[in-house]
């Protein structure tokens, strides 16, 4: 690698490895869940980080001066790659511990059900989007509307597609 930058190609292959770590662990282990991937992809990428930086016969670095900013650029990417793929989760979790802590006393399971709905899940998101322009309403029947949004929808989509080898739903 050449230039004052090149450690960052070092970088871009450490993110890489973990992308398709967690690829492999999700179609050949798919028991091991989404979590058990995502640390095991920024293990990986991060040991292949260490393993570049220690390949001799490269472009000389200048010491700990490109080692530091390149462990802390993946760390960056790990944590945003592992948000990106546990936003929904997390959603649901904190919204049904709230509505535990809500309710001092405990709630049955029949209860919780009743205020966590599909239908109100449902009816929130729907409402959002046909505020926000997202969905439209004609006729009864609900539209998407084209734009930037639905651009990260397919964009969303091809990454759970080429993490866990089939359309999720």
């Amino acid at each position: 690698m050449q230039g004052e930058f090149g450690w960052l190609a070092t970088v871009a292959l450490a993110s890489i490895t973990n992308v398709l770590v967690q690829i492999v662990c999700c179609r050949v282990f798919p028991a091991g869940g989404t979590y058990h991937s995502i640390r095991l992809g920024a293990l990986a990428g991060l040991a292949a980080l260490v393993v570049l930086f220690a390949v001799p016969g490269r472009a000389p670095y200048s010491g700990w001066g490109d080692v530091l900013p390149a462990v802390a650029i993946y760390v960056c990417f790990a944590y945003v790659f592992f948000h990106f793929n546990n936003m929904g989760e997390t959603a649901r979790r904190i919204r049904l511990l709230t509505e535990l802590a809500e309710a001092p006393s405990g709630l049955a399971l029949d209860e919780l059900v009743v205020r966590y709905s599909a239908r109100e899940i449902v009816d929130r998101r729907l409402e959002r989007l046909l505020a926000s322009g997202y969905a439209s309403e004609a006729g009864g029947k609900l539209c998407a509307e084209k734009g930037s949004v639905m651009l990260v929808v397919r964009v969303i989509w091809l990454f759970r597609v080429l993490l866990f080898g089939r359309k999720r739903r």
